[in-house]
């Protein structure tokens, strides 16, 4: 960072050079088979991100500047899939499945952030515009070959193909937000406009299952596009009433137009919407020890942009994954009302999710085949309770302890399945400790339960997860050596269990969560530099990019 008279310049570089590793299991009761189904995925990463930011107080009332943000990644991975197949009276698999997978991505980021902000009045009024431009590029390619060997009668047969998908998204936005303090209430308005322009060349071959295979990998070509248009306005108010009771209340307006087009089949499916997005927060402090507060918003969740690309690749000729063009969002009512008395906090909840999208594993009976595909499946509705209690007496401990309960309810939409109604409950407890008298020496224990829950279709089974960190502070706290642990005991998978088109599946995932990181952060310098950090008006969009 560096800080002098009106200008004001930061810059960071961050290089990551890991890998992870993915275990997927799962279990498929077919009316007449039984699929055992492993994968091994690893993947090797390099990763380079570098930010540079520029700010000059041109006037005492206008600042300008910009933010460049560059991400560049080299990742290779390469997926086992082992599926056994049974008969119901026969413990031995009459059928074994070998299949490799290796994928090579080259993502690249950049992004570019210019920005004003004028000071109307020495009263806080004042106004930000944001312009940004990012663009993300892509090229994935994954070939892929494996074996089929059935024992009886035996039979070898073979597989092989490759999949390429080059993609590009370009986003354009502007963002205007106005802040308006009176003596009466504090307002805000605004509005943004955003661009995104997607477009994904893929070439695509598979030979399914076959004698004598094609060393030449003859490809198809098709081309997908997706154009998403998003115009916004809001305002909002912020009234303190008396000293007991503060409202603040919103409004957002979303206008959204959406074009897929699909190369291959000719087809376009254009979507357009205006929605209104309302917000609530009335809070009232009865005294000293209690306060009561209550709100309501709803909200929008809208699908990244891989989840729309309909780009079809294959695990096993049994196995198959893809996106879907038609992904709608889907939106979100929030309904939460607190009592906190002194460090008690009561929570009761309700939510309404509508039209939620989710991956679906879809089986064929008539195949055997596993289509994974992203699809608006069901409506949630949860009724839910939670308490949290702050535990402080001590100068050496602090711990916060949540406890949640809640109770959901689905409907499926264009899926024949079996819902799963129930409860959910997990509990979660983190505390800091100070290890000496000047504070130098910390250590931090979490610990999350999930006990047992519901989601949608999905009866998800109990899991656990143990953090620990420690801190020791040197050189009057500018240097800082932390060493953390996350999912010490590896017990954080993902088990869970689901009813589609008749067909059982048990999965049980492990996502690679277990790490042990030690940082070394020295700060060096003025302690006051400082270099207002400022956000871009296109968080949302970047975040769908993985950015």
């Amino acid at each position: 960072m560096y800080n002098k008279n009106k200008l004001s310049l930061s810059a960071s570089f961050n290089y990551r050079d890991g890998g992870e590793y993915h275990d997927y299991r799962d279990y498929n009761s077919f009316p007449n088979e039984f699929w055992i189904t492993r994968q091994a995925f690893k993947r090797e990463y390099k990763r380079l991100n570098s930010v540079l930011g520029l700010q000059y107080a041109a006037t005492a009332n206008w600042t300008f500047g910009f933010q460049y943000i560059a991400n560049t990644n080299n990742a290779k991975a390469n997926r086992i899939t082992k599926s056994s197949v049974y008969q119901y009276e026969n413990s031995n698999p009459f059928n074994e499945i070998l299949s490799e997978v290796n994928a090579s991505q080259k993502p690249k980021f950049n992004s570019l952030n210019l920005f004003n902000e004028i000071k109307l009045d020495s009263l806080g009024k004042k106004i930000n515009v944001n312009l940004d431009y990012f663009n993300y590029v892509n090229f994935d390619t994954r070939p892929y070959e494996g074996t089929s060997v059935r024992k009886i009668p035996f039979n070898i047969q073979y597989f092989n193909g490759i999949n390429n998908n080059q993609q590009s998204t370009n986003n354009f936005s502007g963002k205007v937000d106005i802040e308006l303090p009176t003596t009466w209430a504090n307002w805000s308005t605004g509005g943004k406009i955003s661009v995104s322009k997607t477009e994904n060349y893929i070439t695509a071959f598979n030979s399914g299952l076959v004698t004598t295979l094609n060393p030449d990998l003859p490809q198809i070509n098709n081309q997908y596009h997706y154009d998403e248009n998003v115009q916004a306005l809001y305002v909002s108010g912020n009234k303190k009433i008396n000293d007991q009771f503060e409202a603040q209340i919103g409004l957002r307006m979303e206008a959204i137009q959406t074009k897929s087009h699909s190369g291959n089949r000719n087809q376009s499916i254009d979507n357009k919407y205006t929605k209104l997005f309302p917000s609530i927060n009335l809070s009232y402090s009865a005294n000293k020890n209690s306060t009561y507060r209550f709100s309501y918003s709803k909200r929008i969740a809208r699908p990244n942009f891989a989840e729309l690309n309909p780009n079809l690749t294959y695990v096993t000729p049994f196995l198959s994954v893809e996106g879907n063009q038609v992904l709608r969002p889907y939106f979100v009512d929030n309904f939460e009302f607190f009592y906190t008395y002194k460090k008690l906090e009561t929570k009761l909840y309700h939510s309404l999710e509508n039209d939620v999208f989710n991956q679906v594993g879809l089986p064929y009976l008539e195949t055997s085949n596993i289509r994974l595909i992203y699809k608006n499946i069901f409506d949630i509705r949860r009724y839910g309770i939670s308490q949290t209690f702050t535990f402080d007496k001590l100068n050496w401990w602090n711990s916060i302890n949540t406890l949640n309960i809640n109770y959901s309810t689905a409907k499926t939409t264009d899926l024949m399945a079996t819902v799963a109604n129930g409860f959910t409950s997990f509990f979660t407890t983190n505390n800091d400790f100070n290890l000496n008298k000047p504070q130098t020496l910390l250590f931090n224990f979490s610990f999350d339960y999930y006990m047992f829950g519901n989601y949608g279709i999905d009866k998800i089974k109990p899991f656990t997860s143990t953090s620990l960190a420690l801190q020791y502070l040197l050189l009057g706290k500018d240097l800082k050596i932390t060493l953390k642990a996350t999912d010490v005991f590896k017990t954080d998978r993902f088990r869970f269990t689901s009813i589609v088109n008749g067909v059982h599946r048990s999965s049980d995932y492990y996502f690679d969560t277990r790490m042990f990181q030690l940082a070394i952060n020295y700060k060096f310098g003025s302690k006051k530099v400082n270099v207002k950090k400022r956000q871009t008006g296109n968080e949302d969009e970047r975040a769908r990019t993985g950015n």
